[in-house]
């Protein structure tokens, strides 16, 4: 949390710039997300049984991790979005509606927060499922499908979004003869850069 002060402050001071917009808003996602991260940490330093996490941390716990999840997830493949605009010379176009798509961004984030099963954590697991492995009750009735659905999503959209970014970039430097040209598509990458890297690690997730 305390790494993520100066990264804040760097990003906001390049907020006119739709990407940073972005980046941005990913970050204090994931500030959020870290921050319900304390709840498990503490409940099972204080040795809390996991049937008084189920009936009064869930809220707390799983709320969150679970809706910032799926809002990283969808911010991911803004950024790759953007970028593919960026190659096509249409950025002007996703700038104009930026801050739409975050507002959406954060009400998909919402959903999964508030209107899905919560992921709960297990304290002689050392892990978080959406089992709280209490009762005889199936464990088919605690799955959060959307939560499925969200990952499939962002694993294929995000491949099929990076393939086209890459036949884009290849075509583009093959057709840049003229040194302008080929400055400007340098100038991209270390952006792009950035933004795969984000990408990669919720594609990675997603995939396990």
């Amino acid at each position: 949390q305390i790494l993520y002060i100066p990264c804040l402050y760097a990003l906001f001071m390049e907020r006119n710039h739709a990407c940073y917009r972005i980046m941005l808003w990913l970050a204090i996602v994931d500030v959020i997300a870290l921050s319900s991260a304390l709840v498990p940490g503490s409940s099972g330093l204080l040795a809390a049984s996991d049937w008084v996490r189920y009936c009064h941390h869930d809220a707390i716990d799983g709320v969150p991790t679970v809706g910032m999840w799926c809002g990283a997830c969808i911010g991911c493949l803004l950024l790759v979005t953007y970028r593919l605009f960026e190659l096509l010379n249409m950025s002007y176009r996703f700038e104009t509606h930026a801050n739409k798509l975050i507002v959406l961004a954060t009400c998909y984030a919402l959903y999964f927060a508030f209107f899905t099963p919560p992921i709960l954590s297990n304290s002689s697991m050392n892990a978080m499922f959406y089992d709280p492995f209490i009762g005889d009750v199936p464990t088919e009735v605690y799955v959060n499908w959307p939560h499925t659905v969200n990952n499939l999503l962002i694993v294929l959209t995000s491949a099929t979004l990076y393939i086209l970014m890459i036949i884009i970039l290849i075509r583009k430097q093959g057709a840049m003869s003229s040194e302008a040209g080929r400055v400007r598509i340098s100038a991209n990458g270390p952006i792009f850069i950035q933004a795969s890297l984000i990408c990669v690690f919720n594609v990675a997730a997603s995939l396990e």
